[in-house]
């Protein structure tokens, strides 16, 4: 089956009803009856341009509703997608063509051929293509996502329509009895992201609207309330965003039924802000591109333990393992491996370090972590991220929690920078109210930390860099601080 069926299935069903909105875009709304008309007049470009199944294209708009569409059209059609913008597309990924509207010219890099797209490519009168006989594409290549590259440079991993289907039917146990009767959901995670297409392909193979951030912030929240939005997917970052303006907007009320936060560690000051003033049902997850969902659990059940990042999801086999690979015993610290029935078979075009990552039939994601009795997985580091002074190591989560427990401080980022002597030294950035002064922070961190990891430096910022899929951009900020430009 393609992945897009389902979702024309509903259309057939309920035309009218709403599909897609982001408030404050060009097409702000988007019924059913509509979305197939837009993929259909989508196919009519996409044949004149010679595009065709088995195709890989990468899409590149700024538009977040004619990204969407694009790709939704193009997957029904057989042709790959993958959507560019804030990820460097790997070279060994065989693009065959890049999509590319005005926005977005100047990220498109490459050897492909780019083919101009505007609304043009979604209006018209809507006829349906020719009937394509091949409907069966289970086994076929539906999507490329692409790794955070957070450690490295990104990587394609390859979604055939079968797993696609596969990982976003596990949503309906992984995540609780609440999400499944959320037929409206605002999904702030990027199209880009792995976490972000397939919450969208639930919504919409499930009948349900899909909100998107509009223009505003604060008019995306102004439709939370009008729409009875029942669900928030979103990294921690956008969270910290969203509290801080219900925080800062008493009058607005919150109608969350419940909020899913992954794609990076959640800290416990942000749930417990998120829990207070947003939504009392807060789920987090924890998954990667090549195999989710890993972990999920209801914050309120791990929030007492540190690194807790959920309950191990069936379906889902994860061991923390010493150097060697040997098993180690429930609660003991090693590197986290994982198998089971969502993990792909490797990267696309077989990059520097896949062995690393895939071998002996598990993936390895880099995390440092420990596997409870209870089997709830903790996460307390990268393997690639560990701060590393004068041979004294520690992971930044720690340093990061520390920054965190100063009232006032919001958000918070640790990371290494070489000094002119080569030396490295640990700088944090922060994200924090006006009245936060450094010189007591700065107190705070020596009662708090190893006199080696007390940050040297300190830096103000009006939010953290993050990469397409929501995650802290920690190399980033490293060359934030030695250029000197934030």
């Amino acid at each position: 089956m393609n992945i897009i069926s389902p979702i024309l299935a509903q259309a057939r069903q309920q035309p009218t009803a709403l599909a897609i909105c982001a408030p404050g875009a060009p097409q702000p709304f988007v019924s059913y009856g509509r979305l197939t008309a837009m993929m259909n007049n989508v196919a009519r470009h996409a044949g004149a341009a010679g595009l065709k199944r088995g195709d890989i294209v990468a899409v590149f708009a700024e538009d977040a509703v004619l990204h969407l569409v694009l790709t939704l059209a193009l997957t029904r059609l057989g042709i790959v997608t993958l959507s560019g913008g804030g990820y460097a597309i790997p070279p060994e990924i065989p693009v065959t063509a890049n999509l590319v509207d005005a926005a977005a010219a100047t990220a498109v890099a490459g050897t492909a051929r780019s083919i101009p797209v505007d609304v043009q490519w979604i209006m018209g009168d809507g006829t349906a293509p020719p009937e394509n006989p091949d409907t069966h594409d289970g086994a076929n290549a539906a999507r490329i996502v692409l790794t955070s590259g957070t450690t490295g440079q990104p990587k394609g991993v390859t979604l055939s329509h079968d797993m696609v289907a596969r990982r976003v039917g596990a949503f309906t146990f992984a995540f609780g009895n609440i999400v499944p009767q959320c037929a409206r959901c605002f999904v702030d995670v990027g199209l880009p992201s792995n976490y972000g297409f397939q919450w969208i392909v639930w919504l919409l193979s499930r009948g349900g609207a899909v909100f998107l951030r509009g223009s505003d912030a604060g008019e995306t929240m102004q439709a939370f309330e009008l729409y009875k939005v029942q669900g928030m997917i979103a990294a921690p970052s956008g969270l910290a965003e969203f509290v801080e303006l219900y925080e800062q907007s008493p009058a607005f009320s919150c109608p969350f039924d419940v909020i899913l936060a992954g794609g990076s560690l959640m800290w416990r000051s942000l749930a417990d802000r998120v829990r207070l003033r947003m939504c009392a049902h807060l789920v987090t997850s924890y998954g990667a591109s090549e195999f989710s969902p890993i972990a999920v659990a209801p914050n309120h059940q791990i929030c007492d333990i540190a690194g807790a990042v959920g309950f191990v999801c069936a379906g889902a086999t994860v061991q923390a393992v010493d150097e060697s690979d040997r098993p180690l015993a429930p609660g003991e610290t090693g590197l986290i491996r994982v198998r089971g029935d969502f993990l792909v078979d490797g990267y696309v075009g077989t990059p520097p370090g896949s062995d690393q990552a895939f071998r002996g039939g598990w993936f390895y994601p880099g995390d440092i972590g420990a596997v409870t009795a209870d089997k709830v997985l903790v996460i307390s580091g990268r393997q690639t991220a560990v701060l590393n002074v004068g041979g004294n190591k520690l992971g930044p989560e720690t340093v990061e929690q520390a920054v965190l427990a100063f009232p006032g401080v919001a958000q918070a980022a640790a990371f290494g920078v070489e000094n002119e002597l080569g030396i490295l030294e640990v700088w944090t950035a922060i994200v924090a109210r006006p009245g936060v002064e450094e010189a007591e922070l700065h107190r705070h961190l020596q009662k708090k930390l190893p006199h080696l990891f007390v940050p040297r430096r300190i830096l103000r910022l009006p939010s953290l860099p993050q990469n397409a899929a929501g995650k802290l951009d920690r190399r980033r900020l490293a060359e934030m601080a030695r250029s000197g430009k934030p």
